[in-house]
């Protein structure tokens, strides 16, 4: 019995210490990804990129570094977030006069995610209002 009470009591303080603390997970606020550390903030793009429909319309900041790829008369342009082994990228778009960083660049980003439909697909991205080079 007390075994049982030791690893469900061991298992309940393992689940409250997974808690985010300090991104919000509420619509009308930003969710600041920059508050965790890489792993957990790659673990939660990766979740975004796999759930997209879950944070349509949210605000998100997230920090990664600068890649684009030209494709025919079109542009794309990623947030590359990695943890120690992989990386998940994530589309942006500035308004139409704003700088893009530097390849390779480190920035933070922040704005709202949203979707375009292209070649009978629907893509998702962000659509930044705030973008700051490290």
């Amino acid at each position: 019995m007390k075994r049982y009470l030791a690893v469900l009591l061991s298992g309940l303080l393992f689940v409250s210490g997974c808690g985010e603390r300090g991104v919000s997970d509420t619509a009308d606020e930003i969710y600041d990804l920059t508050k965790l550390s890489s792993i957990l903030a790659y673990a939660e793009i990766t979740n975004i990129n796999k759930n997209p429909e879950k944070y349509l319309g949210r605000k998100i900041k997230m920090s990664g570094i600068y890649f684009y790829e030209p494709v025919d008369e079109q542009v794309y342009h990623y947030l590359v977030a990695e943890d120690a082994c992989c990386y998940e990228v994530v589309e942006f778009m500035l308004a139409a006069d704003a700088a893009y960083p530097e390849i390779y660049e480190a920035f933070t980003i922040s704005g709202v995610y949203s979707s375009y439909d292209e070649l009978d697909n629907t893509y998702y991205y962000l659509a930044a209002d705030t973008l700051t080079v490290h």
